[in-house]
């Protein structure tokens, strides 16, 4: 699909992009075993320490952040990653979908990712709450406005629609609620006000 050229690789993305199964997938692709730290700041202050720890150590590693997020990890940190680092911009072209997959995530208590099979075997109807919907609308428009326009020279800039399927970096797609398609239209409506 593409050529890594060199480390550390920064993946700089919005919620709900496909950035957690790429990351996986380039960590597949990479000759030598290279650890892959998944936003290490959602997790808190000592994440972002053991991340800054091998940082100091290492450049062979591949980050994946938000953009909007990229600051927590110091100035320092930040301006090396982005003079230095091998940058790869994941965006999705589906605005919708994206709201909708970050409404599903939120409903399902933060379910983001799914590793095995055998959680994929449930249907749900998630909750249509239109005011949590234009804050997930509000923040998502913000977060790929600042992606969209990062002063960030990138080595590949990719979409989430044009990716191939990926199916063996161990992540599924998460299923769909039984109300998806009025979620969708919601959303639609919403993101036309």
């Amino acid at each position: 699909m593409f050529t890594i050229t060199k480390t550390p690789i920064l993946i700089l993305a919005t919620p709900r992009t496909g950035s957690t199964v790429l990351g996986a997938y380039i960590k597949l692709l990479c000759k030598k075993d290279i650890p892959y730290f998944q936003e290490p700041d959602y997790s808190g202050q000592i994440e972002i320490d053991k991340f800054k720890e091998y940082f100091d150590q290492s450049k062979d590693f591949i980050l994946k952040c938000h953009f909007i997020y990229l600051h927590r990890y110091g100035p320092d940190v930040s301006k090396y990653l982005l003079d230095n680092a091998y940058k790869i911009r994941i965006r999705r072209k589906d605005f919708v979908k994206q709201v909708a997959s970050f409404c599903i995530a939120d409903a399902r208590k933060l379910r983001w990712h799914f590793q095995n099979a055998e959680q994929l075997n449930f249907v749900d109807t998630i909750p249509i709450n239109t005011s949590k919907i234009k804050q997930h609308i509000a923040f998502l428009k913000y977060a790929n406005y600042k992606l969209d326009h990062a002063p960030v020279d990138f080595d590949l800039d990719l979409f989430y629609e044009d990716l191939p399927a990926i199916n063996d970096a161990g992540y599924y797609i998460a299923p769909k609620p039984s109300n998806y398609s009025k979620l969708l239209d919601t959303i639609k409506e919403l993101v036309q006000d």
